[in-house]
């Protein structure tokens, strides 16, 4: 089976346009920054920064690996003066691109055929251009629990796996008849936790969606399967129902229409405002219940929503003012 990743890549079109330059001129600084992750890749880049300018004396790097990278970019993109090499997140790329935040490789990168096609194409342009070398990318793995196998009577998986066969061996499991510990029915495969709860949010996500279409003078859409035409909504609505996920997302099926509520008492622009907090703090997998995905959770989901006045006065404070931002509310 193909992995998946997660990619990340570098702005390289600085350093690699400059490396040229020859040894009589004064010397060019160049500001690096970069996330901090785990003690061995942080050798590893420090490394590589130090090789760089050992190999290209007349550029000095400014370096900043940081592990609060995702706010410290954002606050300089917003002060208009951020370093000149950073790093890229595939799921940042495309709104770099829209606000001219990175410039196309051109010829630097020289050697396209020693990088994965899946790797650049994450970080190409729906024009075709290439903006930035990829440095890197995370696979993502499926676990499968063995004592079901054999319950069903399945072979445990092979190197050579496809989706297909994942799919039937899933179904066998469904079939089987087997049960939980706490005897509950045993599916094949799930994608999450609990699909009901992300299906509870379709309608108010497409009423939204639908009301900007109509604000635009198009027509109305609705959900389909491999659509012939994509639906021209601003990828910003995606940022939203972000939100809206990140807040529910260990809720109580219960607890979904009160969010709903509350969600759409949000401005689109504090949607947004709370996509960039939220994303560069705690926006891995593996964060849930922290910092501002909590923050998301007791506002939007716990809080009790009064009809007529929308996200209460008190919620709205805590909530937009949790990195003491001051917003007109």
């Amino acid at each position: 089976m193909r992995n998946r990743f997660v990619a990340l890549a570098f702005v390289l079109v600085v350093i690699l346009s400059v490396s040229g330059l020859v040894a009589a001129q004064d010397p060019v600084v160049l500001r690096v920054w970069s996330g901090a992750s785990s003690p061995v890749e942080n050798a590893f880049k420090e490394a590589q920064f130090a090789a760089f300018e050992e190999a290209n004396p007349n550029i000095d790097l400014e370096v900043l690996i940081s592990p609060d990278y995702g706010t410290q970019i954002q606050a300089a993109f917003a002060s208009g003066d951020y370093p000149e090499v950073f790093t890229v997140g595939q799921f940042d790329f495309p709104s770099y691109v829209d606000s001219e935040l990175i410039a196309p490789a051109g010829d630097n990168i020289t050697d396209q055929s020693d990088i994965y096609p899946s790797l650049l194409a994450a970080f190409t342009s729906e024009d075709g251009t290439v903006y930035c070398p990829p440095k890197d990318f995370s696979t993502l793995a499926v676990f499968y629990n063995t004592d079901y196998f054999e319950q069903a009577g399945l072979e445990a998986p092979t190197a050579d796996w496809t989706w297909d066969d994942m799919k039937a061996a899933a179904q066998s499991i469904t079939d089987a008849d087997i049960k939980a510990a706490d005897g509950s029915d045993v599916v094949g495969f799930s994608a999450g936790a609990d699909r009901n709860r992300w299906l509870a949010l379709a309608p108010a996500f497409w009423e939204e969606a639908n009301r900007r279409l109509r604000a635009n003078g198009l027509p109305a859409a609705k959900f389909q399967k491999n659509p012939g035409k994509p639906v021209p909504v601003h990828p910003s609505l995606g940022k939203e129902l972000c939100i809206l996920c990140w807040a529910v997302e260990d809720a109580s099926p219960d607890d979904i229409p009160n969010a709903l509520h509350n969600w759409e008492a949000l401005a689109p622009e504090e949607r947004w405002w709370l996509y960039t907090m939220t994303v560069a703090t705690t926006g891995q997998a593996m964060q849930k219940g922290l910092g501002w995905r909590k923050a998301l959770r007791a506002a939007i989901t716990d809080n009790p929503f009064v009809k007529g006045e929308g996200l209460s006065p008190k919620a709205r404070r805590e909530l937009l003012g949790h990195s003491q931002l001051s917003l007109s509310l």
